[in-house]
């Protein structure tokens, strides 16, 4: 079932699937933790098992394989982006995903947003990127991040209204524009 569906709380209703409605007061952002490691690492290998399926590994090697790119990417954002804040997306108090997101006084950087297989297509990502993208609109900054161009969220991103703005053999960077911003930048 898609569309949209009242609450039972009362809250604007979200997105459905099936016969699951996420709303708004169902979702939080919390601070990450020391503790947390295992769990972020679960969210990451979530995102990349199929791709990783294919190498036709044994599981012990697929594991390792996975670990170490775990290890190099948190590396790589604690020194690309250190002032990033680090949450865990909770749905009903439990945990269920990531979001990295940078703040600077031009834009908002989303780093990173993952969620556990069972959260996706619920409408929690489109809920988190909606609070991003009234934030962006009321501060007049823009949102910026990367995805890689055979990432399924790809289409999300551009249903949302980024578009993107340079193309690598890998990665594509895309920004989206509160429409104050757009307008003035067209007419320059």
């Amino acid at each position: 079932m898609n569309g949209a569906r009242p609450s039972s709380d009362g809250a604007a209703p979200i997105a459905t699937h099936d016969t699951i409605a996420i709303a708004r007061s169902q979702v939080t952002l919390v601070p990450r933790q020391d503790g947390d490691a295992e769990f972020l690492y679960r969210v990451y290998a979530s995102t990349r098992a199929e791709e990783v399926a294919q190498t036709g590994w044994p599981m012990e090697m697929q594991e390792q394989f996975l670990r170490m790119q775990f290890n190099a990417q948190t590396s790589a954002y604690a020194m690309q982006t250190p002032t990033a804040e680090h949450s865990i997306i909770h749905v009903h108090g439990e945990p269920a995903g990531r979001m990295i997101l940078e703040r600077t006084t031009t834009e908002l950087h989303l780093v990173d947003i993952a969620l556990l297989p069972e959260y996706r297509n619920l409408g929690v990502g489109s809920l988190l990127m909606g609070d991003l993208l009234a934030e962006a609109e009321q501060s007049d900054r823009k949102i910026h991040l990367y995805v890689e161009r055979f990432n399924p969220a790809l289409q999300w991103y551009e249903r949302m209204g980024f578009v993107a703005v340079t193309e690598g053999p890998i990665y594509l960077e895309m920004y989206w524009r509160p429409q104050r911003i757009a307008t003035s930048e067209d007419k320059q």
